[in-house]
């Protein structure tokens, strides 16, 4: 059996006959296993994600039901019972999200393209926003923009910036204020002999940033931007490191912690003093970026929707 999530809940059989798990409680149930990725799943957890604002007081007894089954559909071996809860049987089934990992980590080009295309949609897209899917979809999001960021880098090492710069420009429909895509985008078109072009794309990003968000391009953009206008030689090194993007870093994988922030008011705050929120979240984001970074964490997403971002530590007792 294959359990995949990268989009809506599928599970397929060996020869690639769809199992149809059924009505909607025993998706759930089937998804926050998978969300566990092998690990325990509490009971109390998986009470909350079926009926995440009043469980009856026959809630644990129709859990065990459901799990049942599940069971039966998708093998008895494959769910294990555990004394706090169920786990998916970590040889029992095959998890896409497992797939994707391991292609991510071998790393070339080919692999990390074959996991991109593992992505039918939103991952957890039918399972609604409630927990454990709002935060696992938000974590497989940004994992995977970080393996096609990597992706890119490798291609562009490769000396292959045409085939990169139509890919960039299709995410950067979805991630407009994504400023390392922007920085890969530039990069790519200057390789591609496109400075004008290359030029064009710091515009275009200082606009979206500037009009979206308020804010001016990092440090990395307005680098990047001047290296392109003097046609710096360290451009046609093969490596993106020399044109202000950081490598992809390896986001902790396993029991991990999270960190969202968000600025509370901000709105409010923009409308009344717009040139100050500017200075202010710049400050905002040096202060937060050295203190997630003190603590041992890696900020994956930042100045997000809403001033927000979302960090990752190895260590869940970060505090």
């Amino acid at each position: 059996m294959k359990i995949r999530v990268l989009g809506p809940l599928e599970v397929v059989t060996d020869d690639g006959r769809r199992v149809l798990i059924g009505p909607l409680k025993r998706r759930i149930v089937l998804g926050a296993l998978t969300v566990a990725a092998g690990r325990v799943m509490s009971t109390d957890r998986l009470v909350d994600a079926v009926w995440p604002d009043d469980p009856p007081s026959s809630a644990l007894a129709t859990l065990r039901g459901l799990v049942y089954q599940v069971r039966l559909l998708i093998g008895v071996d494959a769910i294990e019972s555990q004394s706090l809860g169920y786990r998916l049987a970590p040889d029992g089934v095959l998890v896409d999200l497992r797939q994707f990992e391991t292609l991510v980590e071998r790393g070339s080009i080919g692999e990390l393209d074959e996991a991109l295309r593992m992505f039918r949609g939103q991952p957890f897209e039918d399972l609604g926003d409630g927990e454990p899917f709002g935060t696992a979809r938000l974590w497989w999001v940004e994992r995977r923009l970080y393996a096609f960021e990597a992706w890119c880098d490798l291609m562009l090492d490769a000396r292959r910036p045409a085939e990169v710069v139509e890919r960039i420009e299709h995410e950067l429909i979805g991630n407009p204020w994504r400023e390392s895509l922007w920085e890969r985008l530039m990069l790519a078109l200057y390789r591609a002999s496109r400075q004008a072009d290359a030029l064009h794309a710091y515009s275009r990003a200082r606009r979206v940033l500037a009009e979206d968000l308020g804010l001016e391009p990092g440090s990395g953009l307005q680098t990047l931007e001047q290296q392109v206008l003097l046609h710096d030689p360290a451009l046609d090194v093969g490596d993106t490191n020399s044109a202000g993007s950081a490598r992809t870093r390896d986001l902790p994988r396993g029991t991990v912690a999270f960190l969202l922030t968000e600025v509370a008011g901000s709105t409010r705050l923009w409308e009344r003093a717009s040139e100050v929120m500017s200075s202010a979240l710049s400050r905002h984001h040096e202060i937060l970026t050295s203190a997630v970074a003190g603590a041992g964490g890696i900020m994956v997403q930042a100045r997000g929707e809403s001033d927000s971002t979302f960090s990752v530590f190895a260590d869940p007792g970060v505090g």
